[in-house]
C-alpha cells in the first residue's frame, strides 16, 4: 500500500512544478515540447490511477482520510490545461478552477 503522506508531497512538487509552466504557455511550441508535454499527459494518466487505487485499498472508518477526489480534480484540471495547449484551445482570458493544493500553506 503506498505510503499516503508521501503521495501528498509528490503530488503537491508535481502539481506546483506543472503549474510553473502553464501560465504563461505560448503557442509557439516547439516538438521537442510537445514531446515532452505529451509524456507528462501520460505520467499524469498513471498517477491517477495510482491514486484511484489507493482510494480504493484505503482503510474505512481511518481518522484522516485522505481526499482523493480533491486530488484527481486536480490533477483533471492540470489534463486539462496541457491538453488545451497541445490542441491550441488555450484560451488567454479564461480563469481557471483554483487547484486544491494552492489553497494549502504548509508547503
Amino acid at each position: 500500500m503506498l505510503n499516503t503522506s508521501f503521495l501528498v508531497i509528490f503530488m503537491r512538487k508535481l502539481i506546483l512544478c506543472l503549474l510553473l509552466i502553464m501560465p504563461g504557455v505560448s503557442f509557439a511550441t516547439t516538438d521537442a515540447e510537445k514531446n515532452e508535454l505529451k509524456r507528462i499527459m501520460v505520467e499524469l494518466s498513471v498517477i491517477e490511477d495510482m491514486a484511484k487505487s489507493a482510494q480504493q485499498n484505503r482503510e474505512p472508518g481511518d481518522p484522516e482520510q485522505f481526499k482523493y477526489e480533491l486530488l484527481l480534480n486536480d490533477l483533471s484540471v492540470i489534463k486539462l490545461g496541457i491538453s488545451n495547449h497541445l490542441n491550441k484551445t488555450y484560451d488567454s482570458t479564461y480563469e481557471r478552477e483554483p487547484l486544491y493544493v494552492e489553497d494549502r500553506k504548509e508547503y
